[in-house]
Protein backbone atom coordinates (compact mmCIF):
# COMPACT_ATOMS: atom_id res chain seq x y z
CA UNK A 1 0.00 0.00 0.00
CA UNK A 2 1.73 3.17 -0.78
CA UNK A 3 2.53 5.78 1.55
CA UNK A 4 0.42 9.12 1.40
CA UNK A 5 2.61 12.62 1.09
CA UNK A 6 3.53 13.47 4.44
CA UNK A 7 3.30 17.07 3.93
CA UNK A 8 -0.33 16.10 2.77
CA UNK A 9 -0.61 14.34 5.41
CA UNK A 10 -0.02 17.03 8.40
CA UNK A 11 -1.93 19.23 5.98
CA UNK A 12 0.92 21.81 5.05
CA UNK A 13 2.97 22.92 1.81
CA UNK A 14 6.48 21.38 1.05
CA UNK A 15 8.23 24.94 1.95
CA UNK A 16 6.64 24.81 5.54
CA UNK A 17 8.71 26.00 8.46
CA UNK A 18 9.39 23.79 11.60
CA UNK A 19 7.00 25.60 13.88
CA UNK A 20 4.24 25.61 11.33
CA UNK A 21 5.27 21.70 10.96
CA UNK A 22 5.29 20.91 14.71
CA UNK A 23 1.88 23.41 15.34
CA UNK A 24 -0.17 21.14 12.63
CA UNK A 25 0.95 18.04 14.38
CA UNK A 26 0.04 19.06 17.98
CA UNK A 27 -3.43 19.82 16.55
CA UNK A 28 -3.72 16.61 14.97
CA UNK A 29 -2.45 14.66 17.40
CA UNK A 30 -4.64 16.12 19.35
CA UNK A 31 -7.81 15.71 17.04
CA UNK A 32 -6.83 12.05 16.59
CA UNK A 33 -5.57 10.89 19.83
CA UNK A 34 -7.23 7.22 20.48
CA UNK A 35 -8.32 8.67 24.16
CA UNK A 36 -10.08 11.45 22.68
CA UNK A 37 -12.27 8.86 20.17
CA UNK A 38 -14.81 6.45 21.07
CA UNK A 39 -17.38 4.41 19.77
CA UNK A 40 -17.12 3.13 16.39
CA UNK A 41 -14.19 5.48 15.17
CA UNK A 42 -12.28 4.81 17.44
CA UNK A 43 -10.24 2.33 15.12
CA UNK A 44 -9.88 4.85 12.08
CA UNK A 45 -8.65 7.57 14.45
CA UNK A 46 -6.19 5.29 15.85
CA UNK A 47 -4.53 4.47 12.21
CA UNK A 48 -5.12 8.36 11.67
CA UNK A 49 -2.47 8.76 14.78
CA UNK A 50 0.00 6.44 13.42
CA UNK A 51 0.52 7.92 10.19
CA UNK A 52 0.45 11.66 11.42
CA UNK A 53 3.47 10.74 14.12
CA UNK A 54 4.98 8.82 11.37
CA UNK A 55 4.67 12.00 9.11
CA UNK A 56 6.07 14.08 11.64
CA UNK A 57 8.46 11.59 12.86
CA UNK A 58 10.77 12.48 9.44
CA UNK A 59 9.27 15.78 8.75
CA UNK A 60 10.84 16.92 12.39
CA UNK A 61 13.83 15.88 12.20
CA UNK A 62 15.89 18.48 9.79
CA UNK A 63 17.75 15.44 8.49
CA UNK A 64 14.84 13.10 7.76
CA UNK A 65 13.11 15.44 6.39
CA UNK A 66 16.21 16.30 3.34
CA UNK A 67 15.96 12.81 3.24
CA UNK A 68 12.59 12.73 1.78
CA UNK A 69 12.17 15.72 0.05
CA UNK A 70 15.08 14.48 -1.83
CA UNK A 71 13.12 11.06 -2.40
CA UNK A 72 10.04 13.41 -3.12
CA UNK A 73 12.17 14.26 -6.35
CA UNK A 74 11.17 10.80 -8.09
CA UNK A 75 7.33 11.31 -7.86
CA UNK A 76 4.00 9.55 -6.41
CA UNK A 77 5.15 6.34 -8.15
CA UNK A 78 8.90 6.38 -6.96
CA UNK A 79 9.14 2.53 -5.23
CA UNK A 80 12.66 1.57 -3.46
CA UNK A 81 13.76 -2.17 -4.88
CA UNK A 82 14.72 -4.26 -8.08
CA UNK A 83 18.27 -5.80 -8.99
CA UNK A 84 19.34 -1.84 -10.44
CA UNK A 85 19.59 0.06 -7.05
CA UNK A 86 17.93 1.33 -4.92
CA UNK A 87 15.59 3.04 -6.73
CA UNK A 88 14.51 -0.59 -9.10
CA UNK A 89 15.78 0.73 -12.03
CA UNK A 90 18.98 2.11 -13.57
CA UNK A 91 19.40 5.42 -12.93
CA UNK A 92 19.06 7.97 -16.37
CA UNK A 93 19.53 11.16 -14.52
CA UNK A 94 22.28 10.05 -13.33
CA UNK A 95 24.06 8.99 -10.23
CA UNK A 96 21.70 8.66 -6.90
CA UNK A 97 21.96 11.29 -4.40
CA UNK A 98 21.38 7.92 -2.09
CA UNK A 99 24.04 6.06 -2.45
CA UNK A 100 24.98 5.47 -7.00
CA UNK A 101 24.05 3.36 -9.26
CA UNK A 102 24.57 0.19 -7.74
CA UNK A 103 22.20 -0.26 -4.61
CA UNK A 104 24.09 2.09 -1.63
CA UNK A 105 22.10 0.51 1.08
CA UNK A 106 23.96 -2.99 0.97
CA UNK A 107 21.20 -5.07 -0.79
CA UNK A 108 18.09 -2.83 -1.52
CA UNK A 109 14.80 -2.99 -0.62
CA UNK A 110 11.67 -4.96 -1.62
CA UNK A 111 9.85 -2.25 -2.45
CA UNK A 112 8.83 -0.93 0.90
CA UNK A 113 8.81 2.57 0.55
CA UNK A 114 9.89 5.52 1.84
CA UNK A 115 9.87 3.94 5.55
CA UNK A 116 12.93 1.21 4.40
CA UNK A 117 15.25 4.14 3.51
CA UNK A 118 14.37 6.21 6.33
CA UNK A 119 15.16 3.40 8.49
CA UNK A 120 18.01 1.69 6.74
CA UNK A 121 19.53 6.00 6.76
CA UNK A 122 18.61 6.53 9.95
CA UNK A 123 18.14 3.82 12.51
CA UNK A 124 17.91 0.34 10.79
CA UNK A 125 21.17 -2.15 10.30
CA UNK A 126 23.13 -0.07 7.93
CA UNK A 127 26.25 1.76 8.14
CA UNK A 128 25.20 4.80 8.25
CA UNK A 129 25.58 6.78 11.43
CA UNK A 130 22.44 6.54 13.14
CA UNK A 131 20.83 10.34 14.49
CA UNK A 132 18.26 10.14 17.07
CA UNK A 133 14.82 11.72 16.16
CA UNK A 134 13.17 14.27 18.97
CA UNK A 135 10.40 12.09 21.12
CA UNK A 136 6.63 12.08 19.70
CA UNK A 137 4.10 14.25 22.03
CA UNK A 138 1.41 12.57 23.07
CA UNK A 139 -1.06 14.75 24.65
CA UNK A 140 -2.84 13.67 28.43
CA UNK A 141 -5.22 15.28 30.77
CA UNK A 142 -5.82 15.15 33.95
CA UNK A 143 -7.99 16.31 37.16
CA UNK A 144 -7.09 18.59 39.43
CA UNK A 145 -7.56 15.79 42.48
CA UNK A 146 -4.94 13.40 40.22
CA UNK A 147 -2.24 16.23 40.19
CA UNK A 148 -2.56 16.75 43.35
CA UNK A 149 -1.71 13.35 44.16
CA UNK A 150 -0.28 12.25 41.68
CA UNK A 151 -1.11 9.38 39.23
CA UNK A 152 -0.65 6.72 35.95
CA UNK A 153 -1.86 7.26 32.51
CA UNK A 154 -1.72 4.44 29.86
CA UNK A 155 -0.65 6.13 26.25
CA UNK A 156 0.29 4.43 23.11
CA UNK A 157 3.38 5.10 21.67
CA UNK A 158 2.13 6.00 18.04
CA UNK A 159 5.79 4.84 16.55
CA UNK A 160 5.68 1.16 17.88
CA UNK A 161 1.66 0.87 18.35
CA UNK A 162 2.73 -0.22 22.01
CA UNK A 163 0.86 0.97 25.14
CA UNK A 164 3.06 1.40 27.73
CA UNK A 165 2.25 3.09 31.49
CA UNK A 166 3.67 6.34 32.24
CA UNK A 167 3.67 7.54 36.17
CA UNK A 168 2.93 11.42 36.34
CA UNK A 169 4.01 13.05 39.72
CA UNK A 170 2.24 14.68 42.04
CA UNK A 171 2.35 18.61 41.41
CA UNK A 172 2.21 18.50 37.16
CA UNK A 173 0.55 21.46 35.77
CA UNK A 174 -1.03 22.33 32.53
CA UNK A 175 2.38 22.37 30.03
CA UNK A 176 4.51 19.42 32.07
CA UNK A 177 6.35 17.23 30.33
CA UNK A 178 7.21 13.60 31.24
CA UNK A 179 9.58 11.35 29.29
CA UNK A 180 8.96 8.09 28.77
CA UNK A 181 11.84 6.37 25.92
CA UNK A 182 11.01 7.79 22.64
CA UNK A 183 7.52 9.04 23.72
CA UNK A 184 6.84 12.74 25.57
CA UNK A 185 3.74 12.97 27.79
CA UNK A 186 2.38 16.63 27.67
CA UNK A 187 -0.31 17.36 30.98
CA UNK A 188 -2.93 19.17 30.45
CA UNK A 189 -5.10 19.95 33.81
CA UNK A 190 -8.59 20.23 33.67
CA UNK A 191 -10.35 23.31 35.35
CA UNK A 192 -11.92 22.46 38.85
CA UNK A 193 -15.61 23.70 38.98
CA UNK A 194 -14.05 24.83 42.85
CA UNK A 195 -10.11 25.84 42.85
CA UNK A 196 -8.19 28.58 40.38
CA UNK A 197 -4.57 27.33 39.92
CA UNK A 198 -1.99 29.81 39.85
CA UNK A 199 1.50 28.36 40.06
CA UNK A 200 1.17 25.88 43.17
CA UNK A 201 -1.37 27.88 44.79
CA UNK A 202 -5.04 27.58 44.99
CA UNK A 203 -7.92 30.05 45.15
CA UNK A 204 -11.03 29.84 46.55
CA UNK A 205 -13.84 32.38 45.99
CA UNK A 206 -16.06 31.60 49.52
CA UNK A 207 -19.78 33.19 49.65
CA UNK A 208 -20.96 34.18 53.32
CA UNK A 209 -23.80 35.49 54.45
CA UNK A 210 -24.38 39.17 55.63
CA UNK A 211 -25.03 38.10 59.59
CA UNK A 212 -21.78 35.89 59.49
CA UNK A 213 -19.66 38.95 57.75
CA UNK A 214 -21.35 41.55 60.49
CA UNK A 215 -21.17 39.39 63.20
CA UNK A 216 -18.09 36.16 62.59
CA UNK A 217 -18.73 33.07 62.03
CA UNK A 218 -16.39 29.47 62.03
CA UNK A 219 -16.89 28.42 58.18
CA UNK A 220 -16.74 24.94 56.73
CA UNK A 221 -14.13 25.41 53.84
CA UNK A 222 -13.69 23.30 51.40
CA UNK A 223 -9.81 22.12 49.87
CA UNK A 224 -8.58 18.98 47.71
CA UNK A 225 -7.76 17.46 51.40
CA UNK A 226 -10.99 17.63 52.35
CA UNK A 227 -12.93 20.12 54.42
CA UNK A 228 -11.78 22.16 57.34
CA UNK A 229 -12.88 24.85 59.44
CA UNK A 230 -11.71 28.27 59.52
CA UNK A 231 -13.15 31.70 61.83
CA UNK A 232 -14.15 34.86 59.92
CA UNK A 233 -14.08 37.64 62.41
CA UNK A 234 -16.73 40.31 62.77
CA UNK A 235 -17.03 43.17 60.86
CA UNK A 236 -15.31 41.11 57.40
CA UNK A 237 -15.35 43.22 54.22
CA UNK A 238 -16.03 41.22 51.13
CA UNK A 239 -13.39 40.45 48.78
CA UNK A 240 -11.05 39.92 51.94
CA UNK A 241 -8.37 37.11 51.58
CA UNK A 242 -6.92 34.32 54.01
CA UNK A 243 -4.39 32.18 53.03
CA UNK A 244 -4.17 28.70 54.48
CA UNK A 245 -0.64 27.29 54.27
CA UNK A 246 0.27 24.22 52.88
CA UNK A 247 -3.19 23.36 51.05
CA UNK A 248 -2.46 24.32 47.46
CA UNK A 249 -1.03 22.29 45.43
CA UNK A 250 2.47 19.97 45.85
CA UNK A 251 5.64 21.15 44.54
CA UNK A 252 7.35 20.16 41.84
CA UNK A 253 10.62 20.30 42.38
CA UNK A 254 11.45 20.24 46.16
CA UNK A 255 9.32 19.27 49.25
CA UNK A 256 6.14 21.26 50.63
CA UNK A 257 3.15 23.00 49.14
CA UNK A 258 1.64 25.78 47.80
CA UNK A 259 -1.29 28.26 49.80
CA UNK A 260 -4.95 28.17 49.55
CA UNK A 261 -6.09 31.53 49.28
CA UNK A 262 -9.63 32.45 49.71
CA UNK A 263 -11.52 35.11 49.07
CA UNK A 264 -14.85 36.10 51.10
CA UNK A 265 -18.00 37.22 49.01
CA UNK A 266 -21.05 38.79 50.44
CA UNK A 267 -24.09 36.52 49.44
CA UNK A 268 -27.46 38.45 49.76
CA UNK A 269 -30.70 35.93 50.34
CA UNK A 270 -32.20 35.90 46.86
CA UNK A 271 -35.70 36.26 48.19
CA UNK A 272 -36.56 38.30 51.89
CA UNK A 273 -40.20 37.84 53.39
CA UNK A 274 -41.75 41.39 54.18
CA UNK A 275 -41.03 41.00 57.88
CA UNK A 276 -37.78 40.02 57.36
CA UNK A 277 -37.46 43.14 55.10
CA UNK A 278 -39.06 45.15 57.58
CA UNK A 279 -36.13 43.67 60.20
CA UNK A 280 -33.60 44.91 57.52
CA UNK A 281 -34.89 48.57 57.35
CA UNK A 282 -35.04 49.02 60.76
CA UNK A 283 -31.28 47.76 60.81
CA UNK A 284 -30.42 50.13 58.80
CA UNK A 285 -31.90 53.32 60.90
CA UNK A 286 -30.14 52.12 63.95
CA UNK A 287 -26.91 51.70 62.42
CA UNK A 288 -26.79 54.24 59.33
CA UNK A 289 -23.38 53.80 57.52
CA UNK A 290 -22.74 55.64 54.41
CA UNK A 291 -20.10 53.47 52.66
CA UNK A 292 -19.85 56.82 49.70
CA UNK A 293 -19.58 59.46 52.12
CA UNK A 294 -15.66 59.79 50.71
CA UNK A 295 -16.79 60.01 47.40
CA UNK A 296 -18.38 63.65 48.23
CA UNK A 297 -17.44 66.01 46.08
CA UNK A 298 -15.15 68.19 48.22
CA UNK A 299 -15.12 65.54 50.69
Amino acid sequence: MATRDYYEVLGVPANATDDAIKKAYRKLARQYHPDRVQGAGKDAAEARFKEISAAYDTLGDAEKRKTYDQMRQFGPGFQPGGSQGPFGRSSRRGSSPFGGHGGGFGGGFSGGGFEDILDAMFGGGGTTRQTPSEPVEVPVHVTLEEALAGTSREVMNPRTGKQLRVKLPAGVATGSKVRAGDVMVEVTVKPHSLFERTGDDLRLDLPVTFWEAIDGAEIEVPTLDGAIKMKIPPRTQSGRTFRIKGKGMPHLKGEGRGDLFVKVQLHLPPEIDEQALALWRRLGTMAPYNPRAHMRRGG
